[in-house]
């Protein structure tokens, strides 16, 4: 029951107050989907066709239309079909819900009571709302035989839970993330697989090199402190020139993203921590089997 159109706020240019949510809401819209109720009433049985017209807006086009005021008492008026329909007066204020795409920010909204919308094609499609105590799927079957129980010829279609509609609506930058997810899974065992193969083969080229400093005394744990130290300088230069380059392109990622922003810290550390982690066990292992060369085979070797 959602329509998008121009309204207009007394005593405000209309270019300022052109666009905004309209839901046609029944008393218990509101408790069932738990929006809150900042000021104000609730829509009431009494609010029918013979009774003031009335409606109640979110916080974000309370902000908007009178930031420094009290919106309770102030009218406003919905353009429909190109006609201007009667004043309404505010009752209350509603928190922001976002009606379409959990991404982007909670539009301006205005909620009229559904026994006071004159307007058929207002209510062409409408949407029922069930507040469960128990699996929600289990009164699939109850709410479809309610509902027709008042008019047979009703068509009831895409009964979901709420989990089942966010995931819905999700679906697609999830399926990006996940996207996302396996190459970054292929590039960091890529990465590493080359750090291990870099580490191993400078190992490997410094043989009689390390084979003298193990005949000279020198222990097991100053070779691996060694061929550690080579190996991780490098990976170290490699993390913060990618961390400067993946800042740079966080702003590509943002239309993906859902309550981290882009340049998140805990994200950044993280994998920063987790890259240098796996890339510090990468370079050990190259670094251990050197520190057990028997150093008379290691300068016996070319």
């Amino acid at each position: 029951m959602r329509l998008y159109g121009d309204f207009a706020a007394d005593g405000l240019p209309a270019s300022e107050t052109s666009w905004a949510s309209k839901v046609a809401a029944s008393p218990d819209y509101f408790p069932a989907l738990g929006i809150p109720l900042r000021k104000g009433r609730s829509f009431t049985d009494a609010d029918d066709a013979g009774a003031q017209a009335v409606a109640i807006i979110n916080e974000n086009l309370a902000r908007r239309l009178w930031p420094n005021d009290d919106p309770l008492g102030k009218r406003i008026q919905i353009g429909i079909g190109g006609k201007s329909q009667p004043w309404l007066e505010i009752v209350g204020v509603v928190g922001d819900v976002r009606q379409d795409d959990l991404r982007a920010a909670p539009p301006g909204g205005i909620f009229v009571p559904y026994q006071q919308v004159s307007h058929t094609f207002f209510l062409d499609t409408m949407t029922f709302v069930v507040r469960a105590a128990e699996e929600p799927r289990a009164l699939a079957a109850s709410v479809r035989k309610t509902i027709q129980s008042v008019d047979p010829t009703l068509p009831v279609f895409d009964i979901r839970t709420m989990d089942e509609w966010v995931a819905l609506k999700v679906a697609h930058p999830r399926f990006n993330t996940w996207l996302l997810a396996s190459f970054s899974v292929i590039a960091l065992v890529l990465a590493l697989t080359g750090i291990y193969g870099v580490v191993s083969y400078g190992a490997t080229q410094r043989t009689q090199e390390i084979g003298i400093r193990l005949a000279l005394g020198a222990r097991g744990a100053d070779v691996v402190k060694m061929v550690v130290r080579q190996g991780m300088k490098a990976v170290l230069i490699g993390v913060l020139c990618g961390t400067a380059v993946a800042v740079a392109l966080t702003r590509f990622l943002a239309a993906q993203l859902y309550s981290v922003t882009p340049t998140d810290p805990l994200t950044f550390v993280s994998v920063v921590l987790v890259f240098i982690g796996v890339a510090l066990a990468a370079c050990l292992i190259p670094a251990i089997r050197a520190a057990r060369l028997d150093p008379v085979v290691a300068l016996r070797q070319e």
